[in-house]
């Protein structure tokens, strides 16, 4: 059992997976902040669709970017504009072959009537401006704000699950959700809770298990056993909880754990990886695999340095071979930058690489989709020397084959449960 890994490359300087990065891409310039990317893959015509806040003096708005699978940029436009829109996340639906855009839609501005909305875009985007929005979750329905959305397809139903914390007046916060007609004809189900009780639950993440018609939702909960914890749940692709109840005790080890991510491989139905950052003190990922039939499996070390790494992102490959967690990286200097990790489906792990490295501003919130035979990643790029935030994207191929053998040996075999500790990047 190999518990240390090789020494890691600074700022600039080339890793082991150098030739496997792309060139960076300028998904969107505009002076002003924008925040908050999602990303899709659209499987249909082999492209992606990336999904971001725009922070206008005033309001904030939904834009969105294609992107063919070569990293060119085709068209964009405005998903949502002139209110106050935040949040977006997006999935795809090749049947009907257009995307589902949910986000929060704040009425007034003030933060504390908060509405869950969404929008049906075709692929190549909408014929005239911005799309038709409809209500997911009103504050007057759901009695209370809607925020943090999130978005998966199941094309066995032909359908989509929403969830949202739904910040409730007096009752504390709980998770939401609502499933939506692919088809455009209206709800398949009413809102309904996923969990219950006095903790407090917020920051829903969600995967679809197409191999078992299942979704597997996670989140962040206070008090948990150990501070603030991530558990999960099963649904059925109809919405109904499916086996243990309570719910999934994914991360709950001791200090605070919070920010999930999850994700399903297509061929590996007896499988989900879930992800997230753990205080101990300073912020590390970590994440383990969950069965098929809920089974919390064991605790992999994915970063852990003297500094900080925070808000992991995954997604599973179209080989179904392996995923790729990717995080927030804090250097020397403490300026931050993006970072990754390849994991095997049967537990290898890849050495860590870089994907975005700061200068004397940051890179942030990372997201990650996969396409035919290469992840995209995206994330909020400050740009040097202005108060500006753009949001950047870059393509990184799947590993495969034996090159990918022998780079897992490289690694080291299955970090089961071992605490790593490295120096924090160079400066």
């Amino acid at each position: 059992m190999i518990v240390g890994v090789a020494a890691l490359s600074g700022v600039g300087a080339p890793s082991r997976a150098a030739d496997r990065l792309g060139a960076e891409i300028i998904v969107s310039d505009l002076d002003n902040e924008k925040s908050d990317p999602a990303v899709a893959y659209d499987s249909v015509h082999d492209e992606y669709l990336v999904v971001w806040e725009n922070d206008w003096p005033g309001n904030q708005d939904i834009y969105a970017q294609r992107i063919a699978a070569n990293g060119a940029l085709l068209s964009w436009f405005a998903v949502a504009a002139g209110s106050y829109d935040r949040e977006p996340s997006v999935a795809y639906d090749p049947v009907n072959d257009r995307y589902l855009i949910v986000w929060s839609h704040d009425a007034s501005g003030a933060g504390s009537d908060v509405e869950s909305y969404g929008a049906f875009v075709p692929w190549s985007g909408p014929p005239s401006g911005p799309p038709s929005a409809f209500p997911i979750c009103q504050y007057t329905t759901c009695n209370g704000s809607e925020q943090h959305p999130r978005v998966a397809y199941t094309e066995a139903l032909q359908e989509f699950l929403v969830v949202w914390t739904s910040f409730l007046p007096g009752a504390g916060n709980t998770i939401a959700a609502r499933r939506v007609y692919a088809d455009g004809g209206g709800y398949a189900s009413d809102v309904f809770w996923i969990g219950g009780g006095t903790p407090t639950r917020d920051h829903p993440a969600l995967a679809y298990n197409a191999a078992r018609d299942e979704y597997l939702v996670t989140w962040e909960e206070t008090p948990g056993v150990n501070g603030v914890d991530i558990l999960g749940a099963r649904l059925n692709g109809n919405g109904t909880l499916a086996g243990m109840v309570p719910p999934l005790e994914i991360g709950a080890h001791g200090e605070d754990e919070e920010h999930s991510a999850v994700a399903a491989c297509a061929g590996t139905p007896s499988q989900y990886l879930v992800a997230w950052q753990w205080k101990l003190p300073d912020y590390d990922v970590y994440a383990r695999f969950v069965s098929g039939i809920g089974v919390p499996g064991d605790l992999e070390t994915i970063s852990a340095t003297t500094a900080e790494q925070t808000n992991p992102a995954v997604a599973c490959g179209a080989s179904n071979e392996s995923y790729l967690v990717v995080w927030e990286e804090m250097y020397a200097g403490g300026r931050i930058g993006i970072w990754a990790r390849d994991v095997w489906t049967d537990g290898r792990l890849g050495l860590d690489f870089g994907i975005a490295w700061p200068s004397s501003r940051d890179r942030l919130r990372p997201a990650i989709a996969a396409g035919s035979d290469r992840f995209l990643v995206v994330w909020e790029h400050e740009r040097e020397g202005t108060s500006y935030r753009d949001i950047h994207a870059r393509l990184v191929p799947e590993p495969g084959g034996a090159a990918a053998a022998a780079l897992c040996a490289l690694a080291g075999l299955r970090l089961h449960g071992i605490r790593v500790r490295r120096a924090n990047r160079s400066s």
